[in-house]
């Protein structure tokens, strides 16, 4: 198993708005993701709010 200290991610972070300006732009732009592929993302990674 992997760990992943949480300045890493705020590196990588920072790095992608200093290249980008935000994370969709890197996906879309960096990555080479289409809108399609960013739906399809989104339905996996994005939880609900409301938790029963």
């Amino acid at each position: 198993m992997y760990m992943l200290e949480g300045i890493y991610i705020d590196v990588t972070h920072t790095d992608i708005l200093d290249r980008y300006g935000s994370v969709a732009a890197y996906l879309r732009d960096g990555l080479g993701l289409t809108e399609d592929d960013l739906a399809v993302l989104k339905d996996v990674v994005m939880v609900d709010e409301e938790v029963e």
